[in-house]
């Protein structure tokens, strides 16, 4: 069973430019023909929470100004990162796949997105550093928790990280943020240790994921 068409329950498609006040379908577009208007900049929260995506469940379409898609059959999750983006997503589309519903958040292309063409495979290993947004975005992504050794390790907080360059690009960003971090069958994770620590940095539980923060539920099982 292959997946259905798309319909948008989010759809910021069409927006306002700032600089000539008028509407267009497509910004990006409009940004890159028009003499007197240029692309919008990313604030720094965009930054951090594109990271964050590239860490966990995004990925980059295009080369010169790319855009950013991610996925999620958690509807609440999608429409967080939508708010999270602002301005920068297109919005969120549903379609169904295998029977489940599926949810994209997509952006407008951007020439700022270029810089992490080079996070398509892996981030770098250097030259960066985990920000709180990142990792906040990331771990609702990607992250889980779970008691210490069901995994075969004693990390209770794990990412998913399929390949071995980016757990080790992962395990050094970790370390730099001050988590020790280790790598291990597709997944890097922190000690139980740093549990309580690492959820206290990344904040409150984010829409969508508040299970991923539960850790009542550890003590019960």
């Amino acid at each position: 069973m292959g997946a259905t068409g798309r319909d948008w329950i989010i759809d910021d498609r069409t927006r306002s430019c700032g600089q000539c006040g008028s509407e267009y379908r497509s910004l990006s577009q409009h940004w890159t023909k028009a003499r007197d208007c240029d692309h919008r900049p990313l604030s720094d929260h965009q930054h951090e929470t594109v990271r964050g995506l590239l860490l966990g469940d995004g990925s980059l379409g295009g080369r010169e100004s790319p855009n950013l898609r991610v996925e999620s059959v958690r509807r609440a999750h999608i429409e967080w990162l939508h708010g999270e983006l602002g301005w920068l997503s297109r919005g969120v589309s549903r379609y169904h796949k295998d029977g489940a519903r599926v949810y994209r958040l997509q952006t407008m292309s951007h020439p700022e997105l270029g810089e992490y063409l080079s996070w398509r495979s892996a981030p770098p290993e250097s030259g960066w550093r985990l920000t709180r947004q990142a990792a906040r975005v990331w771990y609702a992504c990607d992250g889980s928790l779970s008691p210490a050794g069901r995994d075969g390790g004693t990390a209770q907080i794990s990412l998913a990280a399929m390949d071995e360059r980016k757990r080790h690009a992962l395990v050094a960003a970790l370390d730099r943020a001050g988590f020790t971090a280790s790598s291990w069958r597709r997944r890097v994770g922190l000690s139980a240790a740093a549990v309580g620590e690492w959820l206290e940095w990344v904040g409150e539980p984010t829409p969508g994921s508040e299970h991923k923060w539960r850790l009542d539920t550890l003590r019960s099982e």
